[in-house]
C-alpha cells in the first residue's frame, strides 16, 4: 500500500481538518499542490497515479512534479506527527525537555554556570512528575560533567541515579504488571462470571512487589485502574468496579495525595469514580462527585480544563436526565454542541448528539430526535470504526422507535431488517443477546401495536428477559425495557423510565 495512505488512514477525521490547517500555515504558497494531493488520497477508495497525475496537473501529467509533490507531503506529515506526539506529552515533560536541550547547549558554550541551574531545575520538575527515564538521562549528562567547573558532587550524583534507576526499574515492572492483569481480567471476562477485580489485581502485583508502591505513586495506580475500567466497561460490571475505584483513589489522598504534578490523575480519577456511580444508578452520589470534579478543572489555571470538561457536561447531562431533570440535561448537551469555543472531537460531539436523540425521545419530542443525526453525514460503516458497534447500534435503535412512535410501520420494518443485516452476529453473544430479544419484540408491536397491552404480551416480555437485581442491572438495559413496559402500562416513557432506575 501506499506509504502515504497508510499514514492517512491512522489519522481521525480532527486530525485530518488539523493537518489541512497546517499545511495552510504558509499563506504566501497559493498553489498547494500538497494539499490537494492529501485531499485526493483521503477520499474513500483507491486512485490510480495516472488519475492523479491527471486531477493535479491536467495539462502535461508532470511526473517529476508529482513525485516533488508527494516528498513534500511526506515531509510535512511527518512534521505534523511530531508536533502531534509533543501536544501528547504532558506539559511539564516538554518543558524539561527543552530545559534539558538549552542546558546542553550552554554546556557546549561554556555557560556552566547557568547550565547546571538549568539541570537542576529539570531535575526537580522530573521528579515531582516522576518521570525517572528523563530524570535518568538528566543524571548521565551531570555525571559525564561532573569534572567541570560549579558540577554537583560525583559521588552524591550516583547516589542519586541508582536510586532512581530502581525507581524506573519499578516502573518498568508495574508496565509488566499491568498487561498481565489486562490478560488476567479479560480471561476472566470470557467466561462470563462476575470477576473478582481486587483479586486479580492483588496476585499481579504481589508477583512483581508492587503492593505498597503502586498506593504511593499515583501515576502508577491511575495506570492499572484505567486497564481495569476498560475491562470493566467491556463486560458491563460497574458493580463490581465501583468498591475498589473508589477504595484506591481514598487510600492515595490519605497517603500520599496529590499534587500539581499529579493533579492529572486526581481529576481522571473523580470523573471515572463519576461514572461507575452514575452506572450504578448512585445520581446523587455521582453528583457530588462531579461537582468536585469541575472544582479540580479550575484548579491549576485550568491546565485540564479543555481535556476532561466536555466529558464532565456529557456525564452531568446523564445524571441530570436519570435524576428527573430532563429539562436541565438538555439545555446542558444543546449548549455544549452549540457553543463554537469549547473543541469537541469526534467522539465527544458524536455522543453529545446520541445522548441529545434519546433525551428528546424520552420526552416524545420524536422529529427532534430524528433531526439530530442529520448532523451526522457519515455511513454506519465509518461510525462502526470510528465509534464502535454499541454506539451504531443504540442509534440505530432510536431512530426505529422513533419512527415506530411516529406510526411509520413500514420505516420500522426496513430498520429492523437493516440492524439484522448488520449487527445480528452480536446477538448471539451473552452480552447482547438481550437486544435481539427486544428487537424482536418491537417487531411484535409493530406488526401488531395492539397486543402491548394484552396479558399474552406481558407474560411474554416477562419470559423473554432474563432479569437481575435491578440494583445491578445495567442502566441503558432498564432503558430499552422501560420503554415495553411504558407501553404495556399506556404510561409515559419517561415516568416509568424513572420509576425504574430509583427502584
Amino acid at each position: 500500500m501506499d506509504l502515504i495512505v497508510e499514514i492517512i488512514e491512522t489519522l481521525s477525521p480532527d486530525d485530518r481538518k488539523d493537518f489541512s490547517v497546517f499545511l495552510k500555515r504558509h499563506k504566501n504558497i497559493k498553489d498547494r499542490k500538497d494539499l490537494e494531493l492529501f485531499d485526493l488520497l483521503s477520499r474513500k477508495g483507491k486512485i490510480k497515479r495516472d488519475d492523479l497525475l491527471l486531477k493535479l496537473y491536467p495539462g502535461d501529467k508532470n511526473l517529476e512534479a508529482y513525485h516533488a509533490t508527494r516528498k513534500r507531503l511526506i515531509r510535512q506529515l511527518m512534521e505534523y506527527l511530531q508536533l502531534k506526539k509533543k501536544k501528547g506529552e504532558t506539559v511539564s515533560e516538554g518543558y524539561i525537555l527543552n530545559l534539558i536541550s538549552t542546558a546542553e547547549y550552554l554546556l557546549d558554550n561554556e555557560k556552566l554556570e547557568a547550565a547546571w541551574n538549568m539541570l537542576k531545575q529539570a531535575e526537580e520538575l522530573a521528579k515531582k512528575a516522576e518521570n525517572y527515564s528523563i530524570l535518568n538521562t538528566i543524571f548521565s549528562i551531570e555525571i559525564e560533567n561532573s569534572q567541570r567547573e560549579s558540577a554537583p558532587d560525583l559521588k552524591i550524583l550516583l547516589e542519586q541515579k541508582r536510586k532512581y534507576q530502581q525507581l524506573a526499574i519499578e516502573d518498568d515492572n508495574a508496565n509488566i504488571a499491568n498487561q498481565l492483569i489486562r490478560y488476567e481480567l479479560n480471561k476472566s471476562l470470557s467466561t462470563g462470571k462476575e470477576i473478582n477485580i481486587d483479586a486479580i489485581i492483588k496476585d499481579v502485583l504481589k508477583q512483581y512487589g508492587l503492593e505498597d508502591i503502586v498506593i504511593q505513586r499515583p501515576r502508577l495506580m491511575y495506570n492499572i485502574v484505567s486497564i481495569t475500567r476498560s475491562a470493566v466497561l467491556a463486560g458491563k460490571q460497574f458493580y463490581t468496579f465501583e468498591p475498589y475505584l473508589i477504595a484506591k483513589y481514598n487510600e492515595i489522598e490519605k497517603g500520599t495525595g496529590f499534587n500539581k504534578y499529579t493533579h492529572f490523575y486526581k481529576v481522571n480519577f473523580m470523573y471515572m469514580i463519576a461514572h461507575v456511580l452514575y452506572r450504578n444508578k448512585k445520581f446523587e452520589k455521582a453528583e457530588s462527585y462531579l461537582k468536585l470534579l469541575y472544582g479540580g478543572l479550575e484548579e491549576y489555571n485550568r491546565s485540564h480544563y479543555s481535556l476532561l470538561y466536555p466529558k464532565y457536561v456529557l456525564l452531568l447531562a446523564a445524571v441530570c436526565n436519570y435524576s428527573g431533570r430532563s429539562a436541565a440535561a438538555i439545555e446542558l448537551l444543546e449548549k455544549l454542541v452549540n457553543n463554537k469555543k469549547i473543541k469537541l472531537n469526534t467522539a465527544q460531539l458524536l455522543n453529545a448528539y446520541l445522548n441529545l436523540s434519546t433525551y428528546y425521545f424520552q420526552q416524545e419530542a420524536y422529529q427532534k430526535s430524528i433531526r439530530v443525526f442529520q448532523n451526522v453525514q457519515h455511513s454506519d460503516q465509518w461510525l462502526m470504526r470510528v465509534m464502535g458497534f454499541e454506539w451504531v447500534f443504540k442509534k440505530n435503535i432510536i431512530e426505529c422507535i422513533n419512527q415506530f412512535e411516529l406510526g411509520n410501520s413500514d420505516i420500522v420494518e426496513q430498520r429492523l431488517k437493516g440492524i439484522d443485516k448488520n449487527f445480528k452476529e452480536y446477538f448471539n453473544r451473552d452480552l447482547y443477546r438481550r437486544v435481539g430479544v427486544f428487537l424482536s419484540l418491537v417487531r411484535k408491536l409493530n406488526d401488531k401495536p395492539d397486543i402491548a397491552t394484552t396479558k399474552e404480551f406481558q407474560i411474554l416480555v416477562d419470559n423473554s428477559f432474563e432479569f437481575i437485581d435491578i440494583n445491578r442491572e445495567d442502566i441503558q438495559a432498564i432503558t430499552f425495557y422501560g420503554w415495553l413496559k411504558a407501553k404495556m402500562q399506556r404510561r409515559k416513557y419517561y415516568e416509568v423510565l424513572l420509576e425504574l432506575v430509583k427502584n
